[in-house]
């Protein structure tokens, strides 16, 4: 029986059953917590494709030296040279860190700080020292021949021997530096310094009683080539602790006091040694 003409089915053959494919799935919705696939990309292999230095990847800047010694020192700076050493390494953090892009900023600003702040600690310190030299040094002018020219009140680093006062000397040189007024040895007072003797000793301090003991007995062996005035004794005033250390004031003054008062100074002893009164 023959088939209409008009019929497409008659006119292309069905293929035959084993050239076809294995059935392909219809495709469904992707995993969205699937990683990437990893291959090969346009920056290189890798999953994220990044070389190093590429614009991508976060880069670890360089810690500044200079910015970490300037703290370093800063930090130090009770040592006045370190002081001034670390002002100078953060300035120079500062240039290198912005010329080279490096870390460290807030480390060169904390050198600073600790600098300046030492540096005026210095300061203070010294003006302070430089006033207390001043009082305790400062007194009368003197004259030609080395003496007084006038009254007036006088530290203790002022005395030497041959000047007189009026009212005491402080033994442990701990009172006020004006608490003794000086006189030219022509006018009446009550004491006078005969002599001026080195305390033997290192940096450390020997201790009140030793060094009260050995300028006793120095300021003795000195008064024999003198002239006691009549109705005085011996005295002496000795540096303390703090005048042994700051300024290394080794001195004892020896001095006879008095009473009563007198005039003129103390004069030499009698060709024998032995001392007199006047």
């Amino acid at each position: 029986m023959s088939q209409p003409l008009d019929d497409p089915s008659s006119a292309v053959p069905a293929p035959p059953a084993e050239a076809a494919g294995p059935a392909v799935p219809p495709p469904g919705p992707a995993d969205p917590f699937a990683p990437p696939p990893a291959g090969p990309t346009a920056y290189g292999p890798g999953a994220h494709g990044w070389p190093p230095n590429a614009p991508g990847q976060p880069v670890r800047k360089r810690l500044s030296g200079l910015a970490v010694t300037s703290l370093v020192l800063g930090v130090l700076g009770f040592v006045p040279p370190l002081s001034l050493v670390s002002f100078g390494f953060s300035i120079g953090a500062f240039r290198r860190i912005s010329r080279r892009s490096q870390r460290g900023f807030g480390l060169a600003v904390g050198g600073l700080v600790f600098s300046c702040f030492w540096g005026l600690v210095t300061v203070a310190v010294a003006v302070l020292l430089a006033f207390v030299f001043h009082d305790l040094s400062s007194g009368p002018e003197r004259g030609p021949d080395g003496r007084p020219k006038y009254a007036g009140p006088a530290g203790q680093w002022y005395l030497k021997a041959g000047d007189c006062a009026t009212d005491y000397l402080s033994p442990s040189r701990d009172h006020d530096p004006d608490d003794y007024q000086v006189v030219p040895c022509d006018q009446p007072h009550r004491y006078e310094v005969f002599a001026v003797v080195h305390i033997p000793g290192g940096a450390s301090y020997p201790g009140v009683d030793a060094v009260s003991e050995t300028a006793e007995r120095l300021c003795q062996e000195r008064q024999s080539g003198t002239e006691r005035p009549r109705g005085a004794g011996m005295g002496m005033s000795y540096p303390s602790a703090a005048a042994w250390w700051v300024p290394g004031d080794h001195e004892a003054l020896c001095y006879y006091s008095s009473a009563t008062e007198w005039t003129g100074p103390v004069k030499p002893a009698t060709p024998t040694g032995t001392p007199t009164t006047v």
